[in-house]
């Protein structure tokens, strides 16, 4: 699993970031997108299915690169 957070006093922005990849009974491999404040319960979530690994890594990758462009570490 990935974290991220971001966080921004002068904003008020504390923000997580979760990231993982997993397959499910069917064989396809899901990625798994977490995200809220941090400290509150649960937040939100999407799933996202892929036929193969190599396409839900190549998803993943790009969705760290905006993350870490929008601020979060």
């Amino acid at each position: 699993m990935i974290w991220m957070e971001r966080h921004d006093d002068a904003e008020n922005i504390h923000r997580f970031y979760a990231l993982d990849i997993t397959r499910d009974l069917f064989g396809h491999w899901l990625l798994i997108r977490r995200w809220g404040r941090v400290g509150r319960g649960g937040g939100q979530h999407l799933v996202q299915s892929f036929e193969t690994r190599a396409d839900a890594r190549s998803a993943l990758q790009e969705l760290i690169r905006a993350k870490f462009r929008r601020g979060y570490a």
